[in-house]
Formats: C-alpha cells, sequence, structure tokens
C-alpha cells in the first residue's frame, strides 16, 4: 500500500498536477479581480463614475497624443515594477503574501477600467477594450500571474527553511534570476502589442 502511495506520488502526473495548483489559485484571483472591479464600477454612485472616467479619459488622451516609444515605455515600465516586485518577494520568507494579492489588483484595476468604458460608452467602451487594452494588459497579466507563481515557489522555500526549519526544495538563484529576465521579455511583448494597438487601432474609438 505504501509502494503504491509512492510510486503516485513520484509520477508525472502527480508532480505536475501539483505544480500547476498556485497557477490555478493565482489565475483564479485575477479572474476574481476582474469581476470584483467591474463590480464596483456597477455599484458605485454617479460622482465615483464621473471622476473615473474624467482620469481615465486624460489618460488615453495623453496616450493617444503621445509618440510610440513613450507609450511603449509607459507600458514596459508599469508591468516591470510588477516583475521587479514579484522578484523581490520570491527573496523574503514572507513574500507569498504580496505574490497572491498583486494578481488580485490587477484583475481589479483593469475590471475597473473595462467597466468604466463599457458603462459610459456602451458597445463602444466595449470595443476599445477589446482592441486596444486588453490585448497588451493580457500579455502583461500572464507575465504577473507566472511571475507570482516563481515569486511563491522561492518565498516557500525560504519560509519553510529558515522558519519552520524543515527541509524543502531548492530553488536555484541563478535559475530563479533567469526565468525572471525571461517574464520581462513577456513584459516587452506586452508593451510592444500595447504600443501597437494604441497607434492602429484607438483612433478608431474617440472616448474622450
Amino acid at each position: 500500500m505504501n509502494r503504491t502511495n509512492n510510486l503516485k506520488r513520484t509520477s508525472p502526473r502527480f508532480y505536475s498536477r501539483n505544480l500547476n495548483i498556485p497557477l490555478i489559485v493565482l489565475a483564479t484571483l485575477f479572474i476574481t479581480g476582474l469581476v470584483v472591479g467591474a463590480i464596483c464600477v456597477h455599484t458605485a454612485g454617479s460622482g465615483v463614475l464621473e471622476k473615473l472616467t474624467r482620469m481615465f479619459q486624460n489618460y488615453s488622451q495623453i496616450r493617444s497624443q503621445q509618440s510610440m516609444l513613450m507609450n511603449f515605455g509607459n507600458s514596459f515600465a508599469t508591468g516591470a515594477f510588477c516583475i521587479i516586485l514579484l522578484y523581490l518577494s520570491g527573496l523574503s520568507a514572507w513574500g507569498i503574501v504580496p505574490a497572491l494579492l498583486l494578481p488580485l489588483f490587477k484583475g481589479m484595476g483593469l475590471g475597473m477600467i473595462c467597466g468604466t468604458l463599457y458603462a459610459d460608452y456602451g458597445i463602444r467602451g466595449f470595443g476599445y477594450c477589446v482592441m486596444v487594452i486588453l490585448p497588451g494588459a493580457l500579455l502583461s497579466a500572464l507575465a504577473v500571474i507566472l511571475s507570482a507563481k516563481e515569486a511563491i515557489r522561492a518565498s516557500s522555500f525560504i519560509f519553510a527553511r529558515f522558519c519552520l526549519s524543515r527541509e524543502a526544495e531548492q530553488t536555484s538563484f541563478r535559475n530563479y534570476t533567469v526565468k525572471f529576465f525571461i517574464l520581462l521579455l513577456f513584459i516587452g511583448f506586452g508593451a510592444v502589442m500595447d504600443m501597437l494597438t494604441i497607434q492602429f487601432f484607438s483612433g478608431l474609438f474617440i472616448i474622450w
């Protein structure tokens, strides 16, 4: 019986399923944030919605008037900040907390933006979300979720080893750093996508 259990635990399917649990949790948190953000906009008073609308209008107008390089730089800087924050979180015993919260907050922000646009502009706002905001934002969100997964894994090792004095699977610092450099490339792809969608599609949906 014990041998059977050990074989199950060492099977690729067992490890694949367990390694995917943090990814599923993080993706669920992001989707939950999307829903909560949209609901917050739906239930907000007219004064709050008006302020959100005005802020987004100013932001969209500035982006449409900036150069492509500036739009790329702004998008990349925002995404890179999240990745660096998660990288540093993974080097802390308590880094699991920000690693869980960041996808949630990112989802809430995106949900509030899309909810505001749909509430104010209807199908035109929905089109702006799909064509201009979501392509780059979803690539950035994917990078954040994968980064959070790596941060949780590294942070869990530090917590188990130094706070609980237990043996745990160690993550190579070099491999950990290389993974985050690769995830920064994801942010770069998302920034390029954001730059291109603003350049070619934002003019189709004038929302200011």
